[in-house]
């Protein structure tokens, strides 16, 4: 019956420590706002700026445009999401 061998950390198979050898250890360093997924939620987050964003992918609309593509959003709601998207450089 063959046995399973263990890692040490002589070992040159064994991972290196700090990239995320365990589910539970982050493998991207934290900044002081949080972790990168925090803070593209923090930007992009919201039920319109995604559908937005979407959009403006092929390049930028005029604004009348952004309301026929996206008919549900109310009026004020579109000129916040834009001026926050415009704010985050986006």
């Amino acid at each position: 019956m063959p046995t399973r061998s263990t890692k040490t950390a002589d070992d040159p198979a064994a991972p290196e420590e700090g990239l995320g050898t365990s589910a539970l250890e982050p493998a991207a360093e934290q900044t002081e706002e949080g972790c990168a997924v925090e803070a593209t939620i923090a930007v992009i987050g919201g039920k319109w700026k995604p559908i937005l964003l979407f959009h403006l992918l092929t390049g930028p609309h005029r604004y009348s445009t952004l309301q026929r593509l996206v008919p549900r959003v109310a009026d004020r709601m579109l000129t916040r999401s834009l001026r926050e998207l415009e704010q985050d450089n986006l």
